[in-house]
């Protein structure tokens, strides 16, 4: 149960940092900690504390329930918004890239992290499918 709530804040703070253009670097030099420790954060190897989740979270613009939510949305701005939005904004993501996404033009490092998401997706729904049966 840990490991699964851990992969699903790695998974986040991983693309939160891409989305914001940050290297492991410079998003370490802004926590006040070291690099090595925002990739054990990334890998789900660590575990931020709380005061840290909320330090995090005030880098980003965002609440700490974002962070650390069950969903695995990873905190782009459209999960702050009312339950009706979000839901109306994912509706229009699925019309506008219907069944297939285009990630051609993207950085490797984006492309790897989508990869990692989708192969995460993957797994889930395989072992949702396997405990049904």
């Amino acid at each position: 149960m840990y490991k699964e709530y851990d992969n699903k804040l790695a998974m986040k703070l991983k693309m939160l940092r891409l989305d914001a253009g940050l290297s492991q670097e410079e998003f370490a030099a802004k926590m006040g900690i070291s690099r090595s420790c925002v990739a054990n954060y990334e890998t789900g190897k660590r575990f931020p504390s709380i005061n840290m989740i909320k330090k995090i979270a005030e880098i980003y613009g965002i609440m700490t329930d974002v962070l650390i939510g069950n969903n695995l949305c990873s905190g782009y701005r459209m999960c702050e918004s009312d339950p009706e939005d979000y839901d109306r904004k994912r509706r229009k993501i699925l019309q506008d890239h219907g069944n297939t996404l285009d990630i051609s033009h993207l950085p490797t490092e984006y492309k790897i992290s989508m990869i990692e998401y989708y192969n995460y997706i993957q797994s889930k729904q395989r072992k949702s499918q396997i405990s049904e049966n």
